[in-house]
């Protein structure tokens, strides 16, 4: 897989490219742009121009991490789908679905045994309505794939050699060196213009997908498929992605309400706020 070519090439143009624009698209049906744009905290006419693709420049990663939660992909495909949008290639072609497992927090597991052998029971019920799969032992699930690499700040470190910041900046082509000087010390909550982007991977010689690749890190995005997954959600079968979303829905009030009681919260009404329980408890 390539990650960071400029999407310029006779050869680019006839293959299929997947960015955020065609992952919002890709939700037309199942949720209402009003109700998408609420989702994610943005206006309607905000949402808009990331749907329609006219966005210059990388969303808010607050903005991308809550349209990740919200399509329901993995943080690293929003990332990387949204570079594509930007004209960089990261090598996304398919939709980096989050697995229904992965919406089960790691915290699950503090569940009692009986009560867990009963969602699954519940799982295993409704995958046999829906799909007609009889229950069978769920071999053990490869780990989802991960990029790892430095932050944009060990990129820059590794590559910059012996030039000061100021010689730095002037190869990014960026007028204030206080820009690289930044980025250099990790402190930047944002990803870089995309003309700094491209300055900078053509002045450490690397790709502008590896500069994508290093500022998600060092922001925090996850660099795998999933999140980490509890014992109990290697458990589950595959085959429960491919269940209706009210039977999704059900197997995981089941789950919040479990939690709920263990750590005497009240549990939030919606699938993708199951994690704000476990927020509570630590704060």
């Amino acid at each position: 897989m390539c990650h960071g070519r400029t999407l310029n090439s006779n050869a680019d143009l006839g293959k299929h490219v997947l960015t955020l624009a065609g992952l919002i698209t890709e939700q037309h049906g199942r949720i209402t742009h009003e109700a998408l744009a609420a989702a994610v905290g943005l206006d309607a006419g905000g949402l808009r121009k990331l749907r329609d693709g006219v966005n210059t420049e990388f969303p808010f990663p607050a903005t991308l991490r809550e349209l990740a939660a919200a399509l329901g992909v993995t943080q690293l495909g929003a990332v990387q789908a949204a570079a594509q949008g930007l004209g960089i290639d990261m090598g996304l072609s398919e939709t980096p679905r989050r697995t229904f497992a992965a919406d089960l927090p790691p915290e699950t597991d503090e569940i009692p045994g009986p009560l867990l052998d009963t969602i699954l029971d519940l799982t295993w019920g409704l995958v046999d309505l829906a799909l007609g799969v009889q229950r069978y032992e769920v071999p053990p699930q490869p780990a989802p794939a991960t990029l790892t690499g430095p932050t944009l700040a060990g990129l820059i470190g590794a590559h910059r050699g012996e030039r000061s910041l100021a010689e730095l900046a002037r190869d990014v082509g960026v007028k204030s060196p206080t820009t690289v000087q930044r980025l250099a010390k990790g402190e930047n909550s944002e990803f870089p213009r995309v003309a700094t982007i491209h300055g900078l991977a053509r002045a450490l010689g690397v790709t502008p997908g590896e500069v994508v690749l290093a500022t998600a890190a060092g922001l925090g995005f996850r660099m795998d498929g999933a999140a980490a997954l509890s014992f109990f959600a290697h458990r589950i079968p595959p085959e429960a992605d491919e269940l209706p979303e009210p039977s999704k829905e059900a197997i995981h009030s089941a789950v919040r309400a479990a939690l709920a009681i263990i750590y005497a919260t009240e549990a939030p009404p919606q699938t993708d706020n199951i994690i704000s329980i476990v927020g509570k408890r630590r704060k």
